[in-house]
């Protein structure tokens, strides 16, 4: 019984966080853009196809989206998806279910090394 009330537990307090996870993809990055029309952000399309895409997000652009000048874990966000880029690894990249920084582009969440 205690097992099942501490699952309980568990699965009440999961649920906020599955309610506001965005769209995900893994794979290789294929694409970087910036360009200055779009300031201080840059685009993201990894090789892996997106899953749990939310309807904002329907730009050609790039899968994510990475605003370089509003908080410095985007800017350590943006390293790291270079530096994956330019050895090849592979990447998880979460969305935040919003396209808050471009209207058409989901706007990044977090960026995981495989």
């Amino acid at each position: 019984m205690k097992t099942i009330k501490h699952l309980a537990v568990l699965c009440i307090l999961a649920c906020p966080i599955a309610a506001f996870a965005g769209g995900s993809a893994t794979g290789t990055v294929t694409g970087v853009f910036v360009d200055a029309s779009f300031a201080n952000v840059v685009y993201v399309t990894l090789s892996g196809a997106k899953a749990g895409n939310p309807p904002c997000s329907t730009s050609s652009r790039g899968q994510f989206v990475i605003p370089v000048t509003v908080v410095a874990d985007y800017g350590y966000m943006f390293s790291l998806v270079l530096s994956a880029k330019q050895t090849g690894s592979t990447v998880t990249i979460t969305g935040q279910n919003q396209c808050n920084v471009d209207n058409n582009v989901e706007t990044i969440q977090n960026v995981r090394v495989d």
